[in-house]
């Protein structure tokens, strides 16, 4: 009985010294890098900490900054990111979702894209479309709402400003 006690004992000293040796395992070779992506686009490089445990931060500094509109307690990305133009359409709403899941900016990392109503907030320069303006469409309005002349833009590819 006395030997199958020192073989458990033994075994536990194992254990504790193999758990011990794992929790010190290197993720990465200190100061090599690697490549990281800023939410802007951009890349950047990340270099391993001293210890071997992980990355440092990433170090972004990005293009875009942010404007919050005191009417609708509403923060927005300045510029916004790929805007539309004749010749390219912009990025496709799955991949919005993901930028703004993904976008750290100006100490948040909460983005959302915003509904039609918040939008409309924004619009300046074409009162149809402006917040209580005559087109119709509102969050949860049906596709062919937007097919409604006072929904168009006054001038092609004309957009909003910062609130000005």
């Amino acid at each position: 009985m006395k030997r199958a006690g020192n073989y458990i004992s033994v075994l536990v000293i194992a254990v504790c010294v193999m758990c011990c040796i794992s929790c010190q395992k290197k993720y990465c070779e200190p100061g090599a890098t690697q490549s990281c992506y800023c939410s802007d686009g951009t890349e950047q490089e990340q270099v391993c900490k001293e210890d071997g445990t992980g990355w440092q931060a990433c170090d972004c500094t990005n293009k875009y900054a942010y404007w919050n509109d005191p009417a609708t307690n509403l923060t927005w990305q300045n510029p916004q990111k790929d805007a539309y133009t004749k010749d390219d359409g912009g990025v496709t709403q799955p991949d919005a979702v993901r930028y703004c899941q993904e976008l750290v900016l100006g100490g948040y990392d909460d983005w959302r894209l915003p509904n039609i109503d918040e939008m409309r907030t924004l619009v300046r320069g074409n009162p149809d479309t402006e917040t209580g303006g005559d087109c119709p469409m509102t969050q949860g309005s049906t596709r062919d709402v937007m097919l409604n002349t006072a929904c168009g833009a006054k001038t092609p590819f004309g957009g909003p400003g910062c609130g000005i």
